[in-house]
């Protein structure tokens, strides 16, 4: 019985916080993303393929990694 009066507070906290909590899981990506993948590596080969593809595969597995729940 506890574990669903948890369960329930913690499904009612993030259905208030849906936008904020996956906004904020979404920022830190796009900003390599742009910084990196578009603004650093727009002339740069990895590889033979682009250094964007390689950015984004990073940047995934980063944000796997960091990622608190």
């Amino acid at each position: 019985m506890d574990f669903y009066a948890v369960f329930w507070r913690e499904m009612v906290t993030l259905k208030r916080t849906f936008f904020k909590f996956f906004a904020s899981r979404l920022v830190s990506p796009l900003l390599y993303l742009i910084g990196f993948g578009w603004g650093v590596g727009r002339g740069v080969k990895k590889d033979g393929g682009d250094y964007l593809g390689y950015v984004v595969r990073g940047s995934i597995s980063f944000m796997a990694m960091c990622t608190r729940f």
